[in-house]
């Protein structure tokens, strides 16, 4: 019996040999790819460019050029050079549509990507079915700094420049963090955080998200769940303030403020009933209307 057992834990180090060199063969097996890919495309001094954006970190740079550029550093590895071509390929077909006056990038080049253990099974715009073990792409946007700028981003973050423009800007699960915007703003914001140096004019819409500005204009806000933070600001329209709701939770903090404008509402609401609203401030000018 104990030279039955000495073989048996013999065959241990012998499997874990083969399971090494298998690994470190499939590792050797494996093609990988490092390169940017740029586009580009003219634009006039006060043209709008649209940019979609879904998984990928972004800078967005300003220069005195009059075109854009958006540079794809893509780092990708696949068990064979087929997978990886035909990614390439896809990416390669986004391009930059529209004219000088408007342009649209749209950095999405799959349909689904399913991903379980640093193995992501990607079904690409073109059709094709492909394998990648690392999927990793950053993006580097060029613009004028007097263009308006549309960003609708999804699970990533980005930083941007100054720009003289306007901005609208929708983030859903990110962050950006954004210098001084020359002209009016939207922040349409849900589950997302945003941090800004200055804007003259803007509208939020904020749902379970928090938004710190150093300074900022005249601006109405539409929130649920949020936090605002607001060193310097103007004129504020608080609006459609839902009392209803079981789960009412948002915090307003200005150090300094103008005036502000509350509009509130409730569905359930008897006649002469009344809600209590707390807010503190100094040197204001409150108007409730209900």
């Amino acid at each position: 019996m104990k030279t039955n057992r000495i073989k048996s834990n013999c065959r241990i180090p012998l499997l874990l040999t083969v399971v090494f060199i298998m690994c470190s063969f499939y590792l050797k097996a494996q093609v990988e790819f490092e390169e940017t890919i740029r586009f580009e495309a003219d634009i006039d001094p006060d043209g709008k460019l649209e940019f979609k954006n879904r998984s990928f970190d972004t800078q967005i740079r300003t220069w005195t050029n009059n075109y854009v550029e958006l540079q794809m550093i893509v780092q990708l590895r696949g068990p064979n050079q087929k997978d990886i071509d035909q990614t390439l390929d896809a990416i390669r077909q986004l391009g930059i549509k529209g004219n000088s006056s408007s342009l649209t990038i749209n950095t999405i080049f799959w349909e689904t990507i399913n991903s379980n253990m640093n193995r992501s099974k990607v079904l690409l715009n073109t059709g094709e079915r492909v394998v990648l073990t690392k999927f990793k792409i950053e993006n580097v946007l060029y613009i004028p700094k007097t263009i308006s700028i549309d960003i609708d981003c999804k699970y990533a973050d980005i930083e941007m420049d100054d720009i003289a423009g306007e901005a609208e800007i929708k983030i859903y699960s990110g962050k950006i963090y954004a210098g001084s915007i020359g002209s009016d703003a939207l922040f349409d914001l849900r589950y997302s955080k945003a941090f800004v140096k200055q804007i003259p004019e803007a509208d939020f819409k904020l749902y379970d998200s928090d938004i710190e500005i150093e300074r900022c204009g005249n601006f109405t806000i539409e929130s649920k769940y949020s936090k605002v933070d607001i060193t310097h600001a103007g004129d504020m329209k608080y609006g459609k303030v839902d009392y209803n709701e079981e789960k009412f939770y948002r915090k307003v903090y200005i150090k300094e403020n103008s005036n502000l404008f509350l509009e509130a509402f409730t569905k359930d609401a008897k006649e002469n009933e009344h809600r209590t609203i707390g807010l503190k401030g100094y040197d204001n000018r409150l108007i409730i209307r209900n």
